[in-house]
């Protein structure tokens, strides 16, 4: 196993050992990761909705919350070549889970073909956030006609 690899499955198993400490905090901890609730919480999006947000997770099996983690370790790469319709990859600025240098502009680098937006400001689930910005995005990508499939010039 590489160093990076070690790395990665050692934050992996301290993720798993929060959720087996106290998934509900780490739950709260998520969320607010995944939301940017330090910036958007009031602005973009309200209390309801981040208690929404969690009890949804908190529906979830215990042990698929737990299990799901080892998923985050997967090497999708192999794949990339495999992708063979129009793509768009959308990833937010600000996302404090997977960083845009790291997995967005990445992803772009190996998907030249895809369309690529930032949004400004995006955290992880930006959907819910900056919901325009997503839609509006979403929308041109669908009306474009003249979208090559992943791959093909």
């Amino acid at each position: 196993m590489t160093r990076a690899a070690a790395t990665r499955a050692a934050g992996v198993a301290d993720v798993q050992n929060a959720i087996l400490a106290d998934r509900y905090t780490w739950l709260t901890g998520l969320v607010s990761d995944f939301l940017n609730l330090d910036h958007n919480l009031g602005k973009r999006l309200s209390e309801e909705t981040v208690r929404a947000i969690w009890a949804a997770g908190t529906d979830a099996s215990p042990q698929a919350t737990w299990a799901c983690v080892f998923g985050w370790l997967d090497d999708f790469t192999a794949d990339y070549a495999h992708i063979d319709v129009p793509t768009l990859i959308l990833h937010g600025t600000a996302d404090r889970i997977l960083s845009i240098d790291g997995q967005g502009r990445r992803l772009r680098a190996a998907l030249p073909n895809a369309r690529y937006v930032e949004i400004d400001g995006g955290p992880h689930v930006q959907c819910v956030t900056h919901s325009s910005e997503v839609n509006h995005e979403l929308l041109a990508f669908l009306a474009d006609t003249t979208s090559t499939i992943q791959g093909t010039p």
